[in-house]
């Protein structure tokens, strides 16, 4: 259950995100680009690896912070995420940590230390905000204004597996980096029982609208 469910990917002249299959097996081997992708032509078909989706926490910068300032945002609701995130710790359980479980707590340590007060960052808990990769909804089951999210619990599971929570509601989503008002979303994270299968920490944007 650790097999990412995305990945950004160059391979053959080609790079961006890519996303797991449900219909594949252990024993299909083949990837689908869009023309998007396709950045110049080549014969490479080495497939390189960059990036894999998997449990980031967030924290504000100073660009989203005096955005969001600007856009009327009192200086209170900083503060109090401030307090928030760095009051905010969990204890591992006894459990025999994966490549994820490393990659996490590397993230974890950094991402609520206070050293976050020297570069005016703003650590969000991780059950408030999450730092993910966008990829396209390919069952064409959102709708305009809608998207879906679930994320993976930290250091919670279940008889060894790890627990996976939807988030339904309203949120705000924005991209990195964040440079103009417009860049901040307002949408409607849905429950939707075919993405929640296979599609864990990353958020799917509808194709249609």
């Amino acid at each position: 259950e650790d097999i990412p469910s995305a990945f950004q990917v160059r391979v053959a002249g080609c790079k961006g995100m890519v996303a797991i299959d449900p219909e594949s097996t252990l024993n299909d081997y083949y990837i689908h680009v869009r023309d998007s992708m396709v950045k110049f032509p080549s014969d490479d078909w080495n497939l390189e690896i960059c990036e894999f989706s998997r449990p980031m926490t967030l924290t504000l910068n100073n660009q989203v912070i005096r955005l969001l300032s600007d856009l009327g945002n009192a200086d209170g609701q900083f503060i109090a995420f401030q307090n928030q995130g760095f009051g905010y710790s969990q204890t591992p359980e006894e459990q025999e940590s994966s490549a994820i479980d490393i990659a996490v707590q590397k993230n974890m340590s950094y991402s609520l230390s206070k050293d976050n007060l020297l570069t005016n960052r703003i650590p969000i808990p991780p059950t408030d905000g999450r730092n993910l990769f966008g990829i396209a909804d390919e069952t064409g089951e959102l709708q305009y204004g809608q998207c879906f999210i679930q994320y993976s619990a930290l250091n919670q599971t279940n008889k060894g597996r790890r627990k996976f929570h939807v988030v339904t509601g309203t949120v705000l989503v924005t991209k990195n980096p964040c440079l103009w008002p417009g860049d901040f979303r307002r949408l409607t994270a849905v429950h939707n029982s075919t993405l929640e299968k296979f599609m864990r920490d990353v958020i799917v944007f509808p194709i249609n609208g």
